[in-house]
């Protein structure tokens, strides 16, 4: 099995998900609704900014260096995010500055399609990431190569920050995926990695060990 990228989609996609279920639950004649939504929008784009801008800094360079096009239509689409990511927040602070309640209403049904649509867009953005990029750098690097990006990154990460990347990463994860980054980290920073090992959920060391065991 080749060396993958994009593993963290998993958690990206759940809170795609988490937030379109949210704003369908959501009461916009109510203040207190509308700012938890408010604040549970800002952070899912600061996330989403960040994921794309390490994508665009640090993936998309390796294709880069070797004269590929293959990133650019994802790196526009990346772009485009920036300008729905201030359309919706734009629509979530009308809401909650009109007086009217059947025109909160109305809007909050607008919010909810105009978020639907941009997932939508979001999860084909995904998946052509993980179905267009990822064979042209495997095609183009060794799986040892593709792993040094990572390395990089975890050598200048602090222990906590590992343990809390891997907290938000493995509710959405399977035993595979948990074995893939502990044992990156294991092999990029051997120090840190036994600090957080001895931090880890035990539930997440049972489902590693039991994984390892498998492949023996």
């Amino acid at each position: 099995m080749r060396y993958r990228f994009y593993r963290v989609h998993k958690y990206v996609c759940f809170e795609l998900a988490d937030f379109e279920h949210t704003i369908a639950r959501t009461d916009f004649l109510d203040p207190k609704a509308c700012l938890a939504l408010q604040e549970k929008l800002t952070n899912l784009i600061h996330m989403l900014k960040h994921h794309g801008e390490y994508e665009d800094a640090h993936i998309h360079d390796l294709l880069r260096q070797k004269n590929s096009n293959s990133q650019l239509t994802l790196e526009k689409e990346h772009q485009e995010h920036e300008q729905a990511f201030h359309d919706l927040s734009h629509q979530l602070e009308k809401i909650m500055t009109v007086q009217g309640h059947s025109e909160k209403i109305q809007l909050g049904n607008e919010f909810y399609l105009a978020y639907r649509s941009f997932y939508s867009e979001m999860l084909k953005h995904l998946y052509d990431e993980e179905t267009v990029l990822l064979p042209e750098l495997q095609a183009l690097y060794s799986d040892e190569e593709l792993a040094k990006l990572q390395a990089q990154t975890y050598q200048k990460m602090t222990p906590e920050q590992m343990l809390g990347m891997l907290n938000v990463l493995f509710p959405h994860a399977n035993p595979e995926d948990m074995h893939f980054f502990t044992n990156e980290i294991k092999q990029a920073a051997p120090e840190k990695f036994q600090i957080v090992w001895e931090q880890l959920s035990d539930n997440y060391k049972q489902l590693i060990h039991s994984y390892s065991l498998s492949l023996t």
